[in-house]
């Protein structure tokens, strides 16, 4: 693993995990940046906080991009540390993302 990694996060239990699960039918819940010393910039309501990397159950690493490329992404997800994070809003895109509209947002 290297900085500005992507990390899918698989295994979670949570009811939030098994949502994300159920809607994309995929077994990945979670994603989060590697900020390349063991940690991570992770959206976990109700902030982008960091979280060492060895607390996530099962990760499956990507690395996409050049390696200034992905400092870059690093540099940018350290950034975001501290900023509003919405589990609501999140599930709400993935929805729009998946052509599923809830009746009441539809108008």
């Amino acid at each position: 693993m290297a900085a500005g990694d992507i990390l899918l996060v698989h295994g979670g239990t949570d009811g939030y995990a098994n949502l994300i699960r159920f809607i994309t039918r995929s077994p990945i819940h979670h994603a989060a940046i590697d900020l390349g010393d063991g940690t991570s910039a992770s959206a976990e309501a109700p902030r982008v906080k960091i979280k060492p990397i060895s607390e996530f159950a099962n990760v499956t690493v990507l690395s996409i991009g050049t390696p200034e490329q992905r400092r870059i992404v690093a540099w940018h997800a350290a950034n975001m540390v501290g900023r509003t994070y919405s589990r609501l809003g999140f599930v709400l895109a993935g929805l729009d993302a998946l052509g599923v509209i809830p009746a009441f947002l539809a108008q």
